[in-house]
């Protein structure tokens, strides 16, 4: 569980540095009416600065070897570039809802991976804990009324209705 036990002071200070500099960042980004293509390069290249700027103060043993640097690459490309600029197409090209609301499903694939990869057996609240999660998405795009969704959009001034059913 979490313990405040053996937790240094310098680490709470930096965790609340950080996520206030995360706050500010994301409110100061809605200001850039710049396509995120152009934007997210500068943003990497400077972040892979820092971490080049503050490599010779870390403690953590490298040895730069393939077992290295595929975990340090993966989420360093894959998931940050890779995957923010699909998110940024997908938002593009569709309902920011609808995409938004499948982040809430990496907890269930990352505790399928690790079952899968590493044999981590899940507890019954884990997969009880999963299945609210998708319930709650379920929930979340549908309206349920007398059995059938309805999806109210304006046009021209007028309110239309739709039913539809979840297969």
């Amino acid at each position: 569980g979490l313990s405040l036990a053996g937790m240094d002071v310098w680490a709470w200070v930096f965790s609340f540095i950080a996520l206030a500099c995360i706050t500010l960042g994301t409110l100061l980004q809605k200001k850039i009416k710049q396509a995120p293509q152009q934007v997210m390069p500068l943003q990497f290249l400077l972040t892979l600065l820092m971490c080049f700027v503050l490599l010779p103060q870390t403690t953590v043993p490298t040895d730069f070897s393939f077992g290295y640097w595929m975990p340090v690459l993966w989420p360093g490309v894959v998931i940050s570039v890779v995957a923010q600029l699909l998110l940024y197409k997908l938002i593009q090209g569709g309902n920011v809802v609808n995409i938004t609301s499948f982040f809430y499903l990496v907890p269930i694939v990352t505790a399928i991976l690790d079952f899968l990869v590493w044999g981590h057996a899940m507890s019954l609240t884990e997969i009880f804990g999963m299945a609210a999660i998708v319930l709650g998405i379920v929930l979340g795009k549908i309206v349920v009324l007398g059995g059938c969704g309805i999806i109210k959009k304006k046009t021209n001034g007028d309110v239309r209705h739709r039913c539809f059913y979840v297969e």
